[in-house]
């Protein structure tokens, strides 16, 4: 899986969700204590889990959560605004799911250790889903681009933050990414 850290694929905009490299891109494989899979046996999940990792220096992802969405979108007065870099985990259902060729919507969230920003419109109206597409039976691309064709795709995420026992929304925030993935075991 790797994540496009720069504006050339997101129509110009710039990633906020991105790789830990100083490259370009950041490419993340299961090695030294990093999960990158699709669970072809089940789910169809795509998940990288970087909080297992052990390696020196530990696999990250950086999130510039500064782009509040509009002010009658969210969810709390005030919601917190500044920068994580965090050995996340990373879930977008079912992307093995989605046929060679096809463009779908799907839920995805970032778990972090300050909480969830999670693209589900199911759990806050107005966070987006992520545009999944498949390019053949072992590539797809993943991303917050706004699509005509795809109405509720789109950038917003939704945080949310532990509170006894649940979870509590506390801000919508603009975080696009991108990011390509091959499986070859995905055939």
């Amino acid at each position: 899986m790797t994540f496009n850290n720069v504006a050339t694929t997101l129509g110009g905009v710039v990633p906020r969700i991105k790789g830990d490299g100083a490259l370009p891109t950041s490419t993340y494989r299961t090695e030294s204590g990093t999960t990158c899979q699709i669970y072809t046996g089940g789910s169809q999940d795509l998940t990288l889990n970087l909080h297992q990792s052990r390696s020196t220096p530990k696999r990250t992802l950086r999130y510039d959560y500064t782009q509040l969405a509009d002010a009658s979108m969210q969810p709390t007065a005030n919601p917190p605004t500044g920068t994580l870099i965090d050995s996340s985990f990373m879930n977008i259902a079912e992307v093995g799911n989605v046929a060679v060729g096809a463009t779908e919507l799907r839920t995805a969230y970032f778990s972090t250790a300050i909480g969830t920003f999670e693209e589900n419109p199911g759990r806050y109206d107005h966070s987006q889903l992520v545009v999944v597409t498949r390019t053949s039976p072992t590539t797809w691309t993943v991303s917050t681009d706004w699509l005509a064709s795809e109405p509720g795709s789109g950038d917003l995420s939704i945080f949310y933050r532990a509170y006894r026992n649940t979870s509590v929304a506390v801000g919508l925030y603009h975080l696009p990414f991108e990011l390509s993935v091959s499986c070859p075991a995905c055939k």
